[in-house]
C-alpha cells in the first residue's frame, strides 16, 4: 500500500522544466522591429533542443540571419554548439545541440529572433513541437507558453468625450480670443498607435468645417498606449475659416491608426454646440 501511494505521487508530480516566449505579448507600428527570446526555465540536464514555432509571414518578417543563438546551452559560449536555425511561410525551426560538454542545467535564453513588422494585424507565436533531450537522449518532460503579436489599436471617445472651451464664446471677452474644443480619448487595442479627435463644425445654412485634434508631446505627435486616456484640443481659429456670430454645430469622432497614415473612425460620436457672440 505504501508502495502504490509513493507511485501515485510520483506519477503525479508537477513538471517544472517551462519553455517559453517572452515577453508574452509584444508590439510595433509597421516599419518597427521586436525582439523576442524563446526562454527555458528550471530544466535538468539539458543536451539538445528542437523547437518550431509558428508565425504569419504576411504580418512579421524574420530570415535565419535574424535569428541568435542564446547564451543559455553554451554558458555563454564556454562549449561549442550546433545551432541552427530554419525560415519558411509555415515556421521558424530552432535546434541546437552540445557538441563537447554533456549538459547544461538551470534557466536562460535559448535563441532571440528578431521580427520586422510589415502589416497591422495580430498574429500568434505558437510553439508547436518542441523536443528537449538529456545526454542520454531521453526525453525531458515540459510545458509550453507561446506568445502573441499585436499593433492594433482601437480609439475611441470616452467619459465626457468633447466639449468647447466655452459655450457662449464671446469674441471681445475671452482672454486669448480664441475658441478651442476639447476631446478625451482612449487606446482599448493591444499596441500603441495614432489617435486623433476629428471636429466637424456647421452652422444652420453654413459650410462645414473640419479641425482635427492631435496628441501631442512637445510639438510632435505622439502614439497613445494600450489603456492610455488623454484629452487634446485643437483651436478652431486655425481652420482658416472667418467665424461669424450664432449657432454653431459640432460632431466629434475618433480617429485612430497604428503607422499614422490609414485611419480608421472610432464607433462613437458626440455632438454639441456653442454660440459665438460679439
Amino acid at each position: 500500500m505504501l508502495l502504490t501511494a509513493a507511485m501515485t505521487s510520483i506519477a503525479k508530480a508537477p513538471i517544472s522544466t517551462r519553455l517559453y516566449i517572452e515577453p508574452a505579448v509584444c508590439s510595433a507600428p509597421p516599419g518597427g522591429t521586436v525582439i523576442v527570446s524563446v526562454n527555458i526555465a528550471d530544466v535538468t540536464g539539458l543536451f539538445a533542443h528542437d523547437i518550431k514555432i509558428t508565425y504569419d509571414p504576411a504580418i512579421l518578417y524574420t530570415d535565419t540571419n535574424m535569428i541568435d543563438e542564446g547564451p543559455f546551452l553554451s554558458q555563454g559560449g564556454t562549449y561549442p554548439t550546433g545551432f541552427a536555425t530554419t525560415v519558411t511561410a509555415l515556421y521558424i525551426g530552432i535546434g541546437n545541440m552540445l557538441l563537447t560538454a554533456t549538459s547544461t542545467s538551470g534557466s536562460g535564453t535559448l535563441a532571440t529572433i528578431t521580427f520586422n513588422v510589415q502589416a497591422e494585424g495580430t498574429c500568434a507565436l505558437d510553439i508547436t513541437y518542441s523536443d528537449l533531450r538529456d545526454a542520454s537522449d531521453v526525453p525531458i518532460p515540459h510545458t509550453v507558453e507561446s506568445g502573441y503579436f499585436s499593433n492594433i489599436v482601437i480609439g475611441d471617445l470616452v467619459g465626457k468625450s468633447a466639449w468647447p472651451e466655452h459655450h457662449h464664446f464671446s469674441i471681445s471677452g475671452d482672454e486669448d480670443n480664441i475658441q478651442e474644443v476639447f476631446g478625451k480619448v482612449t487606446n482599448t487595442g493591444d499596441g500603441e498607435g495614432y489617435i486623433r479627435v476629428q471636429f466637424t463644425l456647421w452652422q444652420t445654412a453654413g459650410p462645414q468645417v473640419i479641425v482635427v485634434a492631435k496628441y501631442l508631446v512637445g510639438d510632435v505627435e505622439t502614439r497613445i498606449a494600450p489603456g492610455q486616456t488623454v484629452i487634446m484640443s485643437a483651436k478652431l481659429w486655425e481652420a482658416g475659416y472667418a467665424w461669424e456670430p450664432g449657432k454653431y454645430y459640432v460632431n466629434a469622432v475618433a480617429m485612430y491608426s497604428a503607422s499614422g497614415t490609414t485611419w480608421t473612425e472610432g464607433l462613437k460620436t458626440k455632438a454639441f454646440s456653442f454660440a459665438i457672440v460679439l
